[in-house]
């Protein structure tokens, strides 16, 4: 039977066997293109990045300009606060200009 499904899908079987080690049955089938076509499709990644002015805050330097850096890359501006006190006064000068904002 499994004979029979393998060659009507255009595979072939190869059988391994050793007196005293057993048998061991290896099962080739072809690739169908179509599939992993359709497949490669079905998975899309969402976009990444956009437009939008964001209030990034963060305390650490490092952190803060690996986040300024990271959002540059992907389209975004960037507008850094040392601490929430500094966010909250960027924020009031500067509302109408954000999009997105994230504090601690």
């Amino acid at each position: 039977m499994v004979y029979g499904i393998v060659k009507q899908n255009d595979g072939h079987i190869n059988v391994y066997s050793e007196l005293g080690h057993g048998t061991t049955f290896k099962i080739y089938l072809p690739i169908v293109e179509s599939a992993i076509e359709k497949a490669a499709l079905a998975i899309q990644a969402p976009s990444l990045g956009g437009t939008e002015t964001i209030l990034v805050a963060e305390d650490d330097d490092a952190l803060r300009y690996l986040a300024r850096d990271v959002l540059n890359d992907l389209g975004y501006t960037v507008m850094l606060a040392r601490d929430g006190k500094e966010a909250l006064e960027i924020y009031a000068k500067r509302r109408e200009q954000m999009d997105l904002s994230k504090s601690e």
